[in-house]
């Protein structure tokens, strides 16, 4: 809880959308989903990412908790945004090419 509000302290100190992911990865690790998924997309809505792997960061997130609500569509756009901005991740490629498998075989 301490953390949580320390980061929102933060936000109203400094633009830097970092802290809207770092908040976003605190309220879902709390159980606080819906919550987490506002902070990213105000995070990715403000763009003001002083270093750009938060962003991409944000986006890899987003995938993650769009594809666990079954918005296999939100999912897919999210971790294409996050391989655009940071195309050499394996990890991003990993998760995209299983959305993609899962998609094909669940048609």
């Amino acid at each position: 809880n301490k953390a949580v509000e320390y980061i929102n302290t933060a936000i109203k100190l400094d633009r830097d959308s970092s802290f809207y992911y770092n908040l976003g990865l605190y309220l879902y690790n709390k159980g606080n989903e819906s919550d987490a998924e506002s902070a990213w997309l105000k995070g990715i809505e403000k763009d003001s990412f002083k270093q750009i792997e938060f962003k991409h960061y944000t986006f890899y997130y987003l995938a993650l908790y769009y594809f666990d609500k079954k918005d296999y569509r939100k999912a897919k756009e999210y971790i294409e945004k996050a391989i655009e901005l940071s195309p050499n991740n394996q990890e991003y490629i990993d998760v995209y090419a299983k959305m993609l498998k899962f998609l094909e075989e669940n048609k």
